[in-house]
């Protein structure tokens, strides 16, 4: 119902930039990514200067596995974000994922460590850094320790435990 009001209001008024906020969050609430696309697009062309339709954009092409796309506008939003931490960690986690996708590890690795250097209790890019690494074998010990730390942060997540224990069996240390 949200997201028919939404629409709805904006039919009324185009200009308004916390109904294409909400409908947009109401977008990613119910997964509708396809949606999504359209819509960030859309308000992109509304709103050039808002980085946070640049952000979901960039999360509705992954979803749909356009990675190239996805890379292509977090850069361009990633440059407008002034002072908001909580939105760089999110573009440059997003920027990671696309990267990986794409093959382009060096590239994913260093927006990994630009995002655990704005925030380093990401548990999310913390496990699944530690992984990639992993699956690698690269920089185990790194590894080891960014799983150890993401299972500190969120101690019933299974898939984080997972990891971490692939991460030991890498390193030999089967008990």
């Amino acid at each position: 119902e949200a997201r028919e009001n939404y629409l709805k209001a904006i039919s009324l008024d185009k200009n308004s930039f916390a109904l294409w906020n909400q409908l947009v969050l109401t977008l990613t609430d119910l997964k509708k990514y396809d949606e999504l696309l359209k819509i960030t697009t859309e308000a992109i062309d509304l709103f050039p200067t808002q980085p946070v339709f640049f952000l979901f954009n960039g999360i509705a092409n992954i979803q749909g596995k356009k990675y190239q796309e996805a890379v292509d506008i977090l850069n361009r939003g990633v440059k407008l974000v002034v002072d908001n931490n909580s939105m760089l960690e999110l573009f440059y986690s997003n920027l990671g994922d696309a990267y990986y996708q794409m093959g382009k590890i060096a590239d994913s690795d260093a927006c990994y460590d630009k995002t655990i250097e704005i925030n380093p209790q990401n548990a999310y890019v913390l496990n699944n850094y530690g992984y990639y690494l992993s699956l690698r074998k690269q920089n185990l010990e790194k590894a080891e320790q960014m799983s150890k730390k993401a299972n500190e942060i969120e101690p019933d997540n299974s898939a984080f435990q997972d990891t971490y224990g692939w991460i030991l069996y890498g390193l030999g240390r089967f008990e």
